[in-house]
């Protein structure tokens, strides 16, 4: 049945992985058996960065994107440390029309000082015209398949990117901690496809509460990086991609950590929406659905749909569900039917494309077997 899901996160039966058992379960909520996603605590979080940034000038850098999530972290962080937060915005040259207004106010409203990265003129454009092309023939049966089904094949390259600048920034101004807002629903273990080989239901549960006090250490998020890095390489050549290379045994690189924020913040969506208005946040009318700052998330969705006949959103509004932010009700209500053709013509002509040409491009079967990278 292509629209039976999951009796408890209403997760899609066609979602990979999602393994419906006789009950209607998915087998992500029998190995969550109910319980509520673990909020380390604002505490520890403010521990963890005062202690790793004692007797420094900056307590952490935050990696700003403009959208609501990023907004409520970064007030948070520099009410807790004033003075003593950078902020980092990396232009994906494909942001929503208002977001530069948003940073523009937030920043001036927490006082916090900010920096931005840009890329070389038209460079995001290219790597997202390039590396679709390279994920789209590589969807089935390859090393990079997975995080094309959960992330996006647009949107897995454009922030892999955006955490090698804020690594290369910490490492110049000798920052240790930098704060990223993914949100719960946004963590790899919310994802069936990740999980098909874990025997015990109980480990991706253990491993999920497993406290994660000191982060992501620099060093292992470069070499996760590798895959889209090599892509960029391959597909845009060495110069293009030479200022996002890092050495993963730079003994710069040896102290900083990655932390989740909302690993630590209990994440409230009511609450981050009101906190980010209070500082002159304002929600774009060009992003659409499941997106706060990006102007080519309607033709994201698109092509997801395209490819695997279910929105972008689905697993993550179900994990929401899951971990008690929810009901199931309420991912009926999320599911959104393809966007606008009108929005999609728009999001094509950011990246310098037409919808002719995605189309096409969609059409073609994927060459590469198991496998096969």
């Amino acid at each position: 049945m292509p629209n039976a899901s999951c009796e408890r996160c209403g997760l899609y039966a066609s979602y990979p992985g999602a393994d419906l058992d006789g009950t209607g379960c998915c087998r992500l909520c029998r190995e969550v058996e109910g319980r509520v996603y673990p909020s380390l605590g604002d505490d520890a979080l403010r521990e963890v960065i005062a202690r790793r940034s004692d007797g420094m000038r900056w307590a952490c850098l935050v990696g700003y994107s403009g959208g609501k999530d990023s907004t409520f972290m970064l007030r948070r962080l520099s009410e807790w440390f004033p003075g003593r937060v950078l902020a980092l915005t990396f232009d994906t040259q494909v942001m929503s029309d208002c977001v530069w207004g948003n940073i523009d106010r937030v920043v001036k409203s927490l006082g916090v000082e900010w920096i931005k990265h840009a890329p070389a003129p038209g460079f995001m454009p290219a790597v997202y015209r390039q590396l679709l092309r390279r994920l789209v023939q590589m969807r089935s049966g390859t090393i990079y398949s997975r995080s094309t089904v959960e992330i996006g094949p647009l949107c897995w390259p454009c922030g892999t990117l955006y955490h090698l600048e804020m690594l290369r920034v910490a490492r110049d101004r000798a920052i240790p901690t930098i704060a990223i807002g993914f949100t719960p629903s946004q963590d790899s273990s919310h994802y069936p496809t990740g999980h098909r080989t874990t025997e015990d239901p109980r480990d991706l549960f253990n491993a999920r509460h497993a406290p994660r006090a000191e982060g992501i250490a620099a060093r292992d998020y470069v070499t996760m990086a590798s895959l889209v890095f090599r892509l960029v390489e391959n597909e845009l050549g060495k110069e293009a991609a030479a200022p996002y290379r890092l050495d993963r045994d730079d003994p710069a690189l040896a102290p900083i950590r990655m932390l989740r924020f909302y690993d630590y913040v209990h994440y409230d969506e009511t609450a981050i929406r009101q906190g980010s208005a209070e500082v002159g946040f304002q929600y774009p009318d060009d992003a659409g659905y499941g997106s706060s700052n990006c102007a080519i998330n309607p033709l994201v969705r698109y092509i997801h749909n395209k490819l695997f006949g279910f929105d972008k959103y689905m697993a993550q509004d179900a994990a929401l569900v899951r971990w008690g932010f929810g009901k199931r009700e309420d991912v009926a209500s999320r599911v959104k039917p393809p966007p606008e053709k009108a929005d999609v013509i728009a999001a094509c002509k950011r990246i310098g494309m037409s919808l002719d040409e995605v189309d096409e491009m969609l059409k073609a079967p994927s060459p590469a077997g198991p496998g096969k990278a």
